[in-house]
């Protein structure tokens, strides 16, 4: 191809194109080695590219710092300037011109005249008195079907299959409501005479709040083990409202319940629960200075016996009331009691205002565990729902059967106290079941579920009662302030009662012994008595035991209704000896009517134990007689 006539830059056309690429982009990239091409433009100023992470991360941090709880406020508010000196200062001053008046001053404590014009007086602070008379009675007995299947806690005191027999003790002690309204009532030889404003306890001193008792065993010879009684399972109690925060409606709730006398008796006389022999009393007071005649203290026991049953059967009788029902429906038979009156005898009812209102279903002091464990049985009757109908008839039915039992209890008694030559009608009985918080003095107790056969105890009692002080921190001195903190006043702990040593549900007693006959000298025969408690009823058998032979065995008896059980009468003694007694004649003692012995026993369950018994000791044994008594009427056979 001829390039004569072509143009130069027509003939390299491309080349140009190309050349001028390659300078465009050989521009470019060194555009990119010189400055910052890519830097944007930020609050912060020209970022480059490689500086974009780092200042996000840096942000984000400043922001999270300002997230966490130790970051500082990020606005700072100034402390507010008080008001309450420059109030008072104004309060102060005058508010017009001239000679002021000085302002009037409510006393903070009541006074002779209650409020004025004048300073505040220091209210005297009440110093109860200890519980004294402290006597503990142990009893066993066998609660009644349904006992334990209505408060479950109770099973762990029992074997399974076994029958519901239980050991317990009562503690009861006095307290002295005489010296307690005089301690809140008392100006305290104040010489301005400040008293307690009655309106501060609804002007009852004897809102007794908790009765507390402390236990203490013997072991080893020291007193260990020092703890405070749980209460028995149901129990009316407050213990558990006081360990926390009480406000205004707490405490108003709790004073309108201790206010209620059915409320006050279940707390500080609570009854024990439904029974088989209902065989518990109220511990006696032995004061040992005082030499009882022992025919005196028998009709002494059968009296206070006699007032308790009227008392329970007035209590019993005001439940049917308040489940609607009535004993005047049932026929009465010859020697029953009546309302308020007594078996044989004319009626000697003295009876106060203190019931609760019928249908209340709130029972009396022995209508704790023995009436229901807490509010009785009144239910009501005026319902229409079929099923609380037919409750409030099953209540009446059980209650008329209590009643009854009563019946024949008062009747027993009341003949016991006959054939002791004595008048039923001087035998004074009082059935209001409430006078008592009335009183000068008041028997306050608690039961012991927890003591165990054959050790040893001591109890001591101490009184809680309302604090009037209580919440009123307003109204007293800065000096009393902090009065106004305890909800209770609590007395100082009573005298420690005497020893009492928990009988075991199983006595062993020799009776008899002889070695007459024996080839050798050592062997013969031991006649041995075996006590066993079981299934509520006191039972005994005897047994004819040769040396190395074990004393009891199972039996058949016989009960009460003449059928006949299996009872094990076993027991971990066996005779290791029998010893002639060559001390039973000699001069001026003349010959005994049967050869005597003692007989050596040993445990087989710890062997270190050996006993040396005496028949002639054994047979006066004052435990023996006690037992004795406690048999039923048809001895088994």
């Amino acid at each position: 191809m001829k390039s004569k006539g072509i143009p130069v830059w027509e003939r390299h056309a491309e080349k140009f194109v190309l050349l001028i690429a390659f300078v465009g982009a050989a521009f470019l990239t060194a555009l990119q080695f010189i400055g910052e091409p890519n830097a944007v433009s930020t609050t912060a100023g020209e970022v480059a590219p490689g500086e974009i992470d780092d200042l996000l991360q840096d942000k984000a941090e400043q922001l999270l710092a300002k997230l966490r709880d130790t970051a500082p406020a990020g606005v700072e508010l100034p402390d507010p300037a008080l008001g309450l000196d420059d109030l008072l200062a104004q309060r102060e001053r005058s508010l017009s011109p001239g000679i002021t008046l000085p302002p009037f001053q409510l006393a903070l404590a009541p006074s002779v005249v209650g409020a004025g014009i004048g300073e505040s007086i220091e209210l005297p602070v009440p110093q109860l008195s200890a519980p004294d008379q402290v006597a503990v009675g142990q009893y066993a007995d066998a609660l009644q079907d349904g006992v334990v299947e209505r408060y479950p806690e109770l099973q762990e005191h029992f074997n399974p299959g076994e029958p519901h027999d239980l050991v317990f003790a009562t503690v009861r002690a006095r307290f002295d409501l005489a010296e307690l309204r005089r301690q809140f009532r008392s100006s305290g030889g104040d010489a301005q005479g400040a008293i307690i404003p009655s309106s501060w306890y609804n002007d009852r001193p004897e809102h007794i709040v908790d009765v507390r008792v402390e236990r203490e065993e013997f072991v080893e010879g020291q007193w260990t083990d020092r703890r405070t009684l749980e209460l028995i399972p149901g129990q009316v109690s407050l213990r558990a409202e006081l360990t926390g925060e009480i406000f205004a409606r707490h405490r108003d709730d709790m004073l309108g319940r201790l206010g209620n006398p059915v409320y006050q008796f279940q707390l500080i006389q609570p009854s024990f629960y439904e029974t088989k022999s209902d065989d518990w009393s109220i511990p006696a007071w032995d004061d040992s200075e005082v030499v009882i005649d022992p025919a005196e203290a028998d009709v002494k026991k059968l009296k206070d016996r006699l007032k308790r049953l009227y008392t329970t059967r007035e209590e019993l009788l005001d439940e049917l009331e308040a489940a609607g029902g009535s004993m005047d429906d049932d026929e009465p038979k010859k020697g029953d009691p009546g309302r308020g009156g007594r078996g044989g005898g004319a009626s000697k009812r003295k009876k106060g205002g203190k019931k609760q209102a019928p249908g209340s279903g709130i029972g009396g002091p022995g209508s704790g565990p023995a009436g229901g464990m807490g509010f009785g049985a009144g239910v009501g009757s005026g319902s229409g729902d079929p099923k609380k109908r037919k409750l409030s008839e099953r209540a009446v039915r059980t209650l008329k059967s209590k009643i009854r039992i009563k019946d024949r209890e008062i009747q027993r008694v009341s003949r016991k106290l006959e054939d002791l030559g004595i008048d039923l009608d001087a035998v004074e009985v009082v059935t209001d079941p409430y006078a008592a918080l009335d009183g000068d003095e008041i028997l306050v107790w608690s039961h012991d579920i927890t003591v165990e056969p054959g050790r040893t105890y001591r109890y001591r009692v101490n009184v809680s009662v309302y604090n009037p002080f209580f919440g009123k921190k307003r109204s007293l001195l800065a000096s009393q302030e902090s009065l106004a903190q305890a909800f209770t006043l609590d007395s100082p702990p009573s005298k420690w009662s005497r020893p009492v040593r928990i009988y075991p549900l199983q006595r062993v007693f020799i009776i008899g012994a002889s070695t007459r006959g024996a080839a050798v000298q050592g062997f013969g025969r031991a006649t041995a008595e075996v006590y066993r408690f079981y299934d509520g009823i006191q039972w005994v058998e005897k047994f004819q035991v040769a040396p190395g032979g074990v004393v009891g065995g199972v039996k058949d008896v016989r009960l009460p209704d003449g059928t006949v059980r299996e009872i094990d009468f076993s027991t971990s003694f066996f005779v290791l000896d029998i010893v002639a007694d060559h001390d039973t004649g000699g001069p001026g003692r003349g010959r005994p009517t049967r050869p005597q012995a003692r007989v050596l026993l040993q445990d087989l369950v710890d062997p270190q134990i050996v006993e040396m018994r005496d028949p002639r000791i054994e047979e006066k044994d004052p435990d023996r007689q006690r037992l004795r008594d406690k048999l039923p009427v048809e001895r088994p056979v």
